[in-house]
């Protein structure tokens, strides 16, 4: 079996049925395949970082890897801004492109380049067939390791002899798990440090811009009352920008962050990206030393600011007046707000909430305002330090 018959027999097996691309003369003997797979449709753009673009759209909505073929140096070149965009973004690419025979490589043919190295720096993994035994294991390989959290996009190099090259046949597919369950100890942690906040902060950002973790991040908004600043530029929209709670997206410049967040004793960066600005300023401090929380993935964020036994004991005794508390289907909460006792019974099977648990509606009739940003609060006796990161 030619490695590209594996190549497409893999393709298909997977459930591929698209691919991005602006094909040229090192993309032949790829190119012809699509006669032989009519249920794989090639979709073509007359520059490459337009397939890139669009590849970047189909994976946000289907929520897997798209694949993508682009022309030798030329294409990667020319797609690099929106393979950057997918990085930033933590979007599944799988982006591929022909390559010179590797009989010629020591020649430097024209539009030759080192693919590999030219597209590393923006992308999970970066590699070129050398061989063709190498093809159908480094074609799992990019799938997997564009799939898995963080995603991102991933590029694989295919020579033309390669590509003609004989092999046994197609490789397996991994299978990949990505329902990531932190431990409880590290839950325990994070559900007392929003519990005892004062002032919390939500930073949301591209990792979390999948519609699982922004359902999460908005009950747990809501549940302790927190500002929600979006990253700077952000890459994808994470948290509903016509929401209460949402101030926008978080200053430029240090002095601007250092005004937003100041008065904050819990800071949680949601699938953001650090603090670093566009423009050199001087260090700033904050006023008070917050606890950090940092969660890196959309699958992290879901299961751990929406699971565990912890959440009703932790954070009842935090939320507002008629506020909405999604607590597991076994449990039947009551839950004391700084106003008045209420008691919450469990909802109607019909309410609940695909695998993140069971809505509990507060009994109560005052209706729920968010916490303001210049809401006043009594400064706890002590803040502790402390940084708390999911890898």
């Amino acid at each position: 079996m030619l490695a590209k018959v594996a190549m497409f027999e893999m393709l298909r097996a997977r459930g591929v049925r698209h691919v991005f691309g602006n094909p040229g003369t090192t993309e032949l003997n790829f190119m012809e395949m699509f006669a032989d797979y009519p249920d794989i449709q090639y979709v073509l753009a007359l520059q490459d970082a337009i397939p890139v673009g669009m590849a970047y759209g189909y994976a946000q909505a289907t929520g897997q890897p798209a694949f993508v073929n682009l022309h030798i140096t030329p294409g990667v070149a020319n797609g690099l801004g929106n393979i950057f965009n997918a990085y930033r973004a933590k979007v599944p690419l799988v982006v591929t492109a022909g390559q010179v025979d590797t009989r010629m490589i020591l020649q430097e043919p024209s539009l030759w380049s080192d693919l590999a190295r030219l597209a590393s720096p923006f992308t999970k993994w970066s590699y070129e067939a050398r061989a063709p035994e190498d093809v159908p294991p480094a074609l799992a390989r990019a799938f997997k390791t564009a799939a898995a959290a963080p995603a991102g996009p991933v590029f694989l190099g295919l020579p033309m002899d390669c590509l003609d090259g004989e092999v046994p046949g197609p490789a397996p597919w991994f299978e990949l798990e990505t329902e990531t369950h932190p431990a409880p100890a590290v839950i325990e942690r994070i559900a007392t440090a929003l519990a005892e906040a004062r002032d919390p902060v939500l930073v949301v950002g591209g990792g979390a811009a999948t519609a699982r973790a922004r359902t999460a991040l908005v009950r747990i908004a809501e549940a302790i009352g927190a500002r929600v600043y979006g990253e700077r530029l952000p890459t994808r929209s994470a948290f509903p920008t016509d929401h209460p709670q949402y101030l926008g997206m978080a200053g430029l410049a240090l002095p601007e962050l250092q005004a937003e967040l100041g008065a904050a004793d819990v800071v949680v960066l949601a699938g953001a990206r650090k603090f670093a600005g566009l423009l050199y300023t001087p260090p700033v401090n904050l006023a008070a030393r917050p606890t950090g929380i940092s969660v890196s993935s959309s699958t992290n964020i879901t299961t751990t600011l929406t699971s565990g036994s912890c959440w009703p004991s932790r954070i009842a005794p935090k939320i507002h007046s008629g506020s909405v508390f999604w607590a597991p289907a076994v449990k039947v909460v009551t839950i004391t707000s700084s106003n008045e006792s209420a008691k919450a019974s469990r909802a109607p099977e019909s309410s609940a909430v695909d695998s993140i648990g069971t809505v509990i509606v507060l009994n109560v009739n005052q209706p729920w305002a968010p916490r303001s940003a210049d809401a006043s609060y009594s400064e706890p006796e002590t803040r502790r330090s402390r940084a708390i990161t999911l890898l």
